[in-house]
Parts: structure tokens; C-alpha cells; sequence
């Protein structure tokens, strides 16, 4: 890799729609030990619109377990989602650097008896040294 190499990374849950109620951790290993990265941007994709409920709801998380640092999120309290429609999820500043060898998290948690859904997560990413 050579120093500013922007890099991909997809995180999400695959398969079939996680029922209401179901939460989820998917995670992936970032980059190799030494190297450093910032997050660039966060993008959520929804599989299919998700209505929010003030009440029962879902909660999609991109975090750093390694510094215990949540990076981006949204919640499905107050604001639905289109099907296949990218958001921008905006990176919390005090979060985005991420060392080699951390472990990113992509969660859904649930709040009362929450949402049927799932989204995947796309994080770009770019070396740094």
C-alpha cells in the first residue's frame, strides 16, 4: 500500500432480513499492525426501507471495539429509509483513526421490540502515516 491509498471496506449482515427483535454484530479486521487509517465516509445500505417507530426500533453502529470508540451511527427512531438508497453516515471526530489490527464492528441493536431489517455498511478508508 502506498501512504493516502484510499481502501473499501464492506461490513453487513448477508442473507436473509434479520427479524424484529434480532440483534447483530458483524465484524471485520482492519488493515495490517503499523499502518493507521481515517475514516473517510460511512454509508448505510438499507435492503429494503426501513419505516421507523419512536418506540420500536433499530440501531446500525460502526465501531471500534479495539479504543471502544463508536464511529458513526443511526437510529430508526424518528427518520425512515428508502430501499437500495445509500445515507451518509458522518464520522464522530474523536473516532476516526483507526490503527491497523482494530477490529471494526457493524451492529444492530434493538431498542423495546425494534425493527425487522438489515443494512450493510460501506467505510472508506485512507492510509496514513
Amino acid at each position: 500500500m502506498v501512504q493516502n491509498e484510499v481502501i473499501k471496506v464492506e461490513l453487513g449482515v448477508h442473507g436473509t432480513n434479520i427479524a424484529a427483535g434480532t440483534a447483530h454484530t458483524d465484524g471485520t479486521i482492519v488493515g495490517v499492525s503499523g499502518e493507521k487509517y481515517e475514516v473517510l465516509s460511512v454509508f448505510l445500505y438499507p435492503d429494503a426501507a426501513i419505516t421507523a417507530d419512536p418506540t420500536n426500533y433499530s440501531t446500525y453502529t460502526l465501531r471500534n471495539v479495539t479504543q471502544s470508540l463508536d464511529i458513526a451511527s443511526r437510529s430508526y427512531a424518528a427518520t425512515n429509509s428508502v430501499a437500495a438508497t445509500p445515507e451518509a453516515l458522518t464520522p464522530t471526530a474523536a473516532a476516526k483513526f483507526v490503527n491497523g489490527g482494530d477490529v471494526l464492528t457493524w451492529a444492530k441493536a434493538e431498542t423495546a421490540s425494534g425493527l425487522a431489517g438489515r443494512a450493510r455498511c460501506i467505510v472508506r478508508l485512507r492510509r496514513i502515516l
